[in-house]
């Protein structure tokens, strides 16, 4: 379907905030918890395996490497999956299997158990974070690309300063067995908002996209998701 057609969806649009810009703000929300939970708390985690679960550093560690090489892995093809699919799916998706991979790691009990939860749980983390990000911020927008990008890129560091020594402070004080699962329930929460937005998922068409935003944020979104045309770039 050509772009033109997609116009008469923009027709109701209030020249105001451009909605890029909320988009955008749920996507440095949606980057922070997925960094603070995943990439930064892999020394978190690191450590609890160490001390619960009598794993050696080096076995640990090899547990960590296979978490950032999948994370890897699954982030290349994520631009295919994002390129056939709604980005609302794909990162809900994402949601649910980085949420099973989170709640299982402390139950984990041998080596081929903790790589095989690393899986699971790297894939999850590449569907919700830099490579779908990216993809939503560069299709909204053009002129202020690069702030936008920087932007949503800065939620990385947020989650690093804020959700992991939340992390690391609930861990120690208790155990990974006891808070895997709810700290899962955190990340996987996200999934409960975006389920009712992927009831209507479609494929994406070029030069449209329509985006899902693993925060509250998306209540707000949701009622007026809009597609990207030539007449809403900032």
């Amino acid at each position: 379907m050509e772009l033109a057609s997609w116009r008469g969806m923009n027709k109701s649009d209030s020249p105001g905030l451009f909605r890029g810009w909320i988009v955008l703000a749920g996507l440095f929300v949606t980057m922070a918890v997925t960094s603070g939970l995943g990439f930064y708390a892999q020394g978190v985690f690191l450590d609890a395996l160490v001390v619960e679960q009598s794993f050696s550093v080096t076995v640990a560690g090899a547990g960590t490497g296979v978490f950032f090489a999948t994370s890897g892995i699954a982030g290349y093809y994520a631009g295919g999956l994002l390129a056939a699919f709604d980005a609302r799916l794909v990162m809900a998706v994402g949601s649910l299997i980085g949420a099973i991979g989170l709640a299982l790691l402390g139950q984990v009990r041998d080596e081929l158990q903790m790589f095989g939860v690393m899986i699971i749980f790297g894939i999850g983390f590449a569907l919700t974070s830099l490579v779908p990000s990216s993809a939503i911020v560069t299709r909204w927008f053009v002129r202020k690309r690069s702030v936008a990008l920087s932007i949503a890129s800065s939620g990385l560091s947020l989650g690093g300063i804020v959700f992991t020594p939340l992390v690391a402070t609930v861990i120690d004080a208790d155990s990974l067995i006891y808070w895997g699962p709810r700290l899962a329930s955190a990340n996987g929460g996200r999934l409960a908002v975006a389920s009712p937005m992927c009831s209507h998922c479609s494929h994406v068409v070029a030069n449209t996209e329509i985006f899902m935003v693993q925060s509250t944020l998306v209540e707000i979104v949701a009622p007026d998701l809009l597609i990207l045309t030539e007449t809403n770039v900032p």
